[in-house]
């Protein structure tokens, strides 16, 4: 005669584990749905405008670079040797 084995549920190994493991299975839930939000908030036909790769190549093939707020650094370099001649 075979030992009757008792079968266990999901439900039942939850309970077992204790209440530290509801918080888990409450991340485990939102946090792959908050990620999905996000990743679909960030599809870039929401906040790029459709022809902005468009006007960006344009300007670009014309000659219009925009630099505006861009700031040039030029920094002289000079060795201890040349610095005290005239």
């Amino acid at each position: 005669m075979k030992p009757e084995v008792e079968r266990l549920n999901l439900f039942s190994i939850i309970q077992a584990a204790g209440w530290p493991t509801w918080p888990l299975i409450a991340c485990s839930i939102f946090a792959p749905t908050i990620i999905l939000e996000r990743l679909y908030a960030l599809l870039s036909t929401k906040f790029l405008p459709k022809l902005a790769l468009q006007n960006a190549i344009d300007s670009t093939q014309q000659g219009y670079l925009r630099t505006k707020g861009v700031v040039t650094i030029a920094f002289a370099t000079q060795n201890s040797s040349q610095a005290n001649k005239p």
